[in-house]
């Protein structure tokens, strides 16, 4: 057996391990730098495949095991990382159970998650963190479900950090009651997605055929349709090369034969981080046209950034709050393709080095890992008291609720001794084993 450690303990929770999740991509750059400063251990759901190869996510246990870990040694601090897809149901779960620091990386959800999250009585459970009297919703009350928004994660995180300053101005607009350790005392920062910055491949000289390199899915949301006719329409030579997701190969290979772009188009399967940032390192130009506020760009903005690539955004969403003299922006709409094409037409004359200089500046600035790891470090540090009072007061939450079933339970079986003492003998032992409180 170890002995104690002296640094913090943090209760990490993650995404699947299996996949290139966003905060999986997060947690393999962040942990190793952390662990010089917090003992971590990681969480998440293993149900899907077992663990992936990673450094930091070799070490991840199952979420389930996360309570009997907090009893056996408890943790200073929870931490989650809201995205949106079936790989966050864990941790949107667990967030509810054990409140803690929350990083956004999707404000926005498409999907809703199991029945428990979406018909979660969160609402009024807050009203009775922020005062005891309040009564517990009745039987017949259907709760209040708010959606697409993530409503609920938002409001029960004492500390909120969000990785995209397009969802700082959003999350102000959501209107509830949250867990505070005094009125207006929720913690709220912008934390951006990390990225490593290795050294700047160069650009081809304008003169040749411009690389473009394009990571988007077949969604209209995406905008390849745009794209395509801008190329085939285009006179400078230009190539696209599109990294897609292998189930949506056949559906990418119709849309670019019903633009008749066979010629200036490569199709690269399977969308992976580690891929595009080989690809992003032969290309001159990153295209990024995610323009809904489902979903989002990290990392692949970020490392098409830190490879000192001039980038297309539209001007929507996450795209519309980057630096104008970083990036290259098309606004959506009727004249989009008609942009794209005069956009495409003018890049073989400018000098795309500068402006991708200015990019890799901007995400050094803002982005590096080391300083994400630093920024992180001291924001644990300074959620740790404010994260442990409110745990205090949401445990007594528990416990009143944990009494007021039991109660309810054992009046309803008043007026028959047989059902009676058959609630003693088979509640009260559960009871006392999940840790209630028995009045």
């Amino acid at each position: 057996m170890t002995a104690p450690s002296d640094r913090p303990r943090i209760a990490w929770f993650c995404g699947n391990p299996t996949k290139d999740t966003l905060s999986s991509y997060c947690t393999e750059l962040l942990v190793p730098l952390l662990r010089e400063r917090f003992e971590i251990e990681l969480f998440g759901d293993l149900s899907v495949g077992g663990v992936a190869p990673g450094v930091a996510l070799s070490t991840m246990q199952h979420y389930l095991t996360a309570y009997r870990r907090h009893r056996e040694a408890p943790f200073d601090l929870f931490f989650y990382q809201l995205e949106d897809g079936r790989e966050s149901r864990a941790m949107r779960i667990h967030l509810g159970l054990i409140p803690g620091v929350v990083w956004v990386h999707d404000l926005v959800l498409a999907d809703r998650g199991p029945e428990g999250l979406y018909t979660s009585p969160w609402e009024r459970t807050v009203e009775q963190y922020l005062d005891p009297s309040a009564s517990f919703l009745g039987r017949a009350q259907p709760p209040h479900q708010l959606w697409p928004q993530a409503y609920r994660e938002v409001s029960l995180a004492p500390v909120l950090l969000l990785s995209s300053p397009w969802a700082i101005r959003e999350q102000a607009q959501l209107v509830t009651k949250r867990l505070e350790p005094y009125p207006g005392g929720q913690l709220i920062e912008h934390l951006p997605v990390p990225v490593v910055l290795g050294g700047a491949s160069s650009a081809s000289p304008g003169d040749e055929c411009m690389r473009y390199a394009m990571v988007a899915s077949v969604h209209v949301d995406d905008r390849a349709y745009k794209i395509l006719p801008a190329l085939r329409d285009v006179t400078t030579p230009c190539h696209l090369t599109w990294l897609i997701a292998v189930h949506e190969v056949e559906q990418a290979r119709a849309l670019i034969a019903e633009f008749a772009v066979e010629d200036k188009v490569t199709l690269l399967e399977g969308r992976t981080f580690e891929r595009w940032r080989s690809l992003v390192g032969e290309s001159d130009v990153a295209v990024h046209l995610h323009r809904s506020p489902f979903g989002h760009l990290a990392p692949y903005l970020q490392i098409s950034l830190a490879a000192g690539r001039p980038v297309i955004v539209s001007d929507a969403a996450e795209g519309s709050h980057l630096p104008k003299d970083v990036m290259f922006s098309i606004v959506p709409g009727m004249h989009e393709a008609a942009q794209m094409r005069a956009l495409l037409e003018e890049l073989a004359k400018v000098s795309l080095a500068k402006i991708g200089k200015r990019g890799r500046e901007f995400v050094r600035a803002q982005s590096d890992v080391n300083l994400i790891a630093l920024k992180l470090g001291e924001l644990f540090m300074r959620s740790i008291p404010v994260c442990k009072g409110c745990l205090s007061r949401w445990n007594r939450l528990g416990n009143s609720a944990a009494d007021s079933l039991l109660q309810e339970v054992t009046q309803s079986r008043q007026g028959c001794e047989d059902q009676v003492a058959g609630a003693e003998q088979i509640l009260m032992p559960v009871a006392r084993e999940l840790g209630w409180t028995i009045s």
